[in-house]
């Protein structure tokens, strides 16, 4: 009986850290597209089109339920946002100094 609850709590948890990761996912997705539309001048059409390719790539994958995978293309889709930021930063320090 314990054993049994032990694993029931164990796929509660697998569950929750599932939808959590798919909406960490959804709003990374929404605020990459807002971060793109609102700096779209100081970005390579290069990195948007990177950007919004992997975008279409995950989007698919958000109906599955294999966690490994969603953590992978978050983490992966965090990396390209962060290139955004450097991007931004580099174009507005170019500006300056003009």
């Amino acid at each position: 009986m314990i054993k049994e609850a032990e694993l029931m709590r164990q796929s509660d948890l697998q569950k929750k850290e599932l939808v959590t990761v798919k909406n960490e996912i959804d709003t990374l997705i929404y605020e990459t597209n807002k971060m793109i539309e609102s700096n779209k001048k100081m970005l390579s059409s290069e990195l948007v089109k990177k950007i919004n390719d992997l975008i279409e790539e995950i989007k698919p994958q958000l109906s599955s339920d294999n966690l490994q995978t969603l953590k992978d293309l978050h983490t992966k889709l965090q990396n390209e946002t962060m290139e955004i930021g450097k991007e931004i930063y580099k174009s507005s320090g170019s500006e300056s100094n003009k």
